[in-house]
């Protein structure tokens, strides 16, 4: 296979991974979204009960813990994640060969537990069926239900079915979800990057929005 024929098939490849990356957050965000005023309620007892009899739809930030007979279970990946503050002694030891003593940074592990977390309710459902422990409900922020962009999923969906038998249509696709649009630039060989520091960043889309679809593509 020739250099050309080889970046076309590394290029196709690359579009296949960013779908396939994708097709979780799209199918997501044309479910239930987290819309209308946000109301916030005090915490009270049977609040996880209501949670699982779906009556309750908003976050709510709690503990969650994995039970100790479950740990088998979940050993391969657990299910709870964290961004916790790591120092030297917190790593084993080939990776201490390539870093300083004083060595600190955040990253972000899974867990058997977490401590205050915001879940998404419908997350914390799954968790609760699957039979981890929530407790020491701390906050819990009401909304309204809607699925405001089922129109938008259908379209980016009908897109990408296209894009897969018409190169034509890749274009549409890619602008639906703000990729790169790869196949049309793959004859380019030179160009020029300039970096330029934002004096001011716009934030269109709701943070409510956003923290819904991280938190639903993991069901």
């Amino acid at each position: 296979m020739d250099r050309t024929g080889q970046e076309q098939d590394e290029i196709s490849s690359v579009d296949k991974f960013c779908d396939i990356m994708l097709m979780p957050c799209i199918y997501v965000i044309g479910q239930d979204m987290l819309c209308g005023n946000h109301q916030v309620i005090a915490p009270y007892r049977n609040i996880i009960k209501h949670v699982m009899a779906e009556s309750l739809f908003g976050v709510i930030e709690c503990d969650i813990t994995v039970p100790n007979q479950l740990w088998n279970v979940f050993a391969e990946m657990p299910p709870i994640f964290n961004n916790v503050g790591l120092v030297f002694n917190d790593i084993c030891a080939e990776p201490q060969d390539r870093v300083n003593p004083n060595y600190k940074c955040n990253k972000l592990i899974d867990s058997f537990f977490g401590n205050k977390v915001l879940f998404h309710t419908e997350l914390l459902k799954w968790y609760m069926n699957k039979c981890l422990d929530a407790s020491s409900v701390a906050c819990t922020v009401k909304y309204e239900c809607n699925t405001l962009f089922n129109a938008f999923m259908d379209h980016v969906s009908n897109d990408m079915r296209a894009g897969d038998t018409n190169q034509a249509y890749t274009l549409h696709e890619n602008d639906n979800v703000g990729q790169t649009n790869y196949t049309v630039h793959q004859d380019i060989n030179k160009g020029d990057e300039i970096r330029f520091k934002k004096t001011l960043f716009k934030q269109s889309c709701p943070v409510q929005i956003g923290f819904a679809v991280y938190q639903l593509a993991k069901l």
